[in-house]
């Protein structure tokens, strides 16, 4: 019989980070995607994209402060 590994479960945190980090960028893609292809000015475009680079940039600030204890794995 194999011996039962012993200590603490292995921490999936990082796969877990890696997951919510993907859906916050594809999250953020296709909100781009509707903005590119609704025939906005290019100026409309402009500010719409910057606003929700904004957007991304403070929903992963929001993310890694409360949910990754300050983990900031991806803020290079």
């Amino acid at each position: 019989m194999a011996a039962l590994p012993r200590g603490p479960p292995p921490d999936n945190s990082g796969e877990r980070q890696r997951e919510q980090f993907v859906r916050l960028v594809l999250d953020s893609r296709q909100r781009l995607e509707t903005l590119y292809t609704s025939g906005q000015s290019e100026a409309q475009m402009a500010a719409g994209k910057a606003a929700e680079f904004e957007r991304l940039r403070q929903h992963y600030r929001q993310m890694r402060d409360q949910q990754w204890s300050g983990e900031g794995r991806y803020d290079d």
